[in-house]
């Protein structure tokens, strides 16, 4: 049975505060000198990434469970979306709307998506333990992030504010059918 939309808001919302709550945070530490600053910005940034990444997907799911799909939470991606809502009429703006937000490579939501790959990145490892599944055991690897003058810091502020703006804009969609 498909979720409905409305299960999917509060954790999409909670998703968003909990990025505006860390970018307060972020903002204080960007002005610090101490000798740890860059490592809190490092921890603070990664939990950002998280939290903004997580949003979207909830966003996802939200669609997903408006237009009544069955669904898997960890499946769930703008492609099978796209594929799903090809042959009906209603939803085809939202997906047209993220459709051009991930094509283009310069938008806020493809540099989120580059962000968040270039920190995380899954990999299968066999286990070491007799009769566990290997495809079963995954591990994040935090992939270390240069801070020199040359390297662009990701606008998280920016991405958090156009992240909230999209959900806000899909949801009025749904008022307007």
């Amino acid at each position: 049975m498909a979720d409905k939309a409305s299960n999917w808001v509060p954790l999409t919302n909670e998703k968003l505060f909990f990025a505006q709550t860390l970018l307060a945070y972020y903002k204080q530490e960007q002005s610090s000198s101490s000798l740890f600053a860059q490592s809190r910005l490092a921890a603070l940034e990664e939990s950002i990434v998280i939290h903004l990444y997580n949003a979207y997907q909830s966003l996802l799911c939200e669609l997903a469970a408006e237009h009544s799909l069955v669904f898997k939470a960890d499946q769930i991606s703008l492609g099978w979306l796209n594929e799903q809502l090809q042959s009906r009429d209603d939803g085809r703006r939202e997906i047209a709307e993220l459709l051009s937000l991930v094509e283009q490579p310069s938008s806020w939501l493809s540099e989120l998506f580059l962000t968040y790959q270039a920190r995380f990145i899954a990999k299968q490892q066999k286990s070491e333990y007799q009769g566990e599944e290997p495809e079963k055991i995954n591990v994040i690897n935090a992939i270390e992030v240069v801070d020199d003058e040359k390297s662009v810091r990701v606008d998280l502020i920016t991405i958090h504010e156009c992240l909230k703006k999209l959900i806000d804009d899909v949801r009025s969609y749904r008022l307007e059918d």
